[in-house]
């Protein structure tokens, strides 16, 4: 009996040490990725090399519609989409929590009104992504590949802990990407302030206008 526990507990340390080297490598490449696309890629590729989801979703709060898009690229991979008042924003928003909701089991019945959605997206875990004021997105991860279609306490930790850095990363590459953003903005109203105290002609003047708006947003038609 002694022997066979000290083997169990051999495989159990391996597995847990395999998962902790992992996340100190995902933890390293992070702090020299800039943009939160490199980030969520090189997330998905540690996710397929360990715990193997069928299908992965990041959902991420977009500031101009203020629900939470699917990342894509350039489209967002599904259309399904949540409000900051769905049920799973509202349970996830509550510190350190992960669902998880293995086939046979109940679901919660916070969940109950979202059924449908995360049923097209086929949710087996739900990690939510804290940021400093609110709740900035949630990792959607289905079923592995393997016959069991169930993770283990181990891969829920791992999934946990990968999650959890992921959010601070990719927090910080929104801070910085919105005061890039804020700095262009005034760099654009600068060039239009200058533009209209010197007397230029009518159509030249439209012509800086749309050239900066294209500098903000995307308008093929102006």
């Amino acid at each position: 009996r002694t022997q066979l526990e000290r083997r169990i507990s051999a495989v159990f340390f391996r597995t847990r040490q395999n998962y902790q080297n992992r996340l100190e490598q995902f933890g390293q490449k992070l702090a020299s990725m800039a943009g939160a696309s490199v980030m969520i890629d090189e997330f998905r590729n540690l996710l397929s090399d360990t715990v193997q989801p069928q299908n992965t979703f990041i959902f991420l709060l977009d500031q101009r519609s203020g629900q939470y898009v699917a990342y894509g690229d350039p489209e967002p991979e599904t259309d399904v989409v949540f409000s900051p008042e769905s049920s799973v924003v509202r349970l996830l928003s509550q510190p350190d929590t992960t669902i998880y909701l293995p086939p046979g089991s109940p679901w919660p019945p916070e969940l109950h009104a979202d059924r449908v959605r995360l049923g097209i997206i086929r949710a087996t875990v739900i990690a939510g992504m804290a940021g400093g004021e609110q709740l900035n997105g949630f990792v959607c991860i289905g079923p592995p590949h393997s016959e069991r279609q169930t993770y283990n306490f181990e891969e829920l930790r791992f999934i946990n802990n990968l999650v959890g850095q992921l959010a601070i990363a990719v927090e910080r590459a929104q801070v910085i990407s919105s005061l890039e953003r804020r700095v262009r903005e005034l760099d654009v109203l600068s060039q239009v302030s200058q533009a209209v105290n010197f007397t230029i002609e009518f159509d030249d003047l439209l012509e800086l206008i749309s050239a900066q708006t294209a500098r903000l947003i995307l308008s093929p038609y102006f």
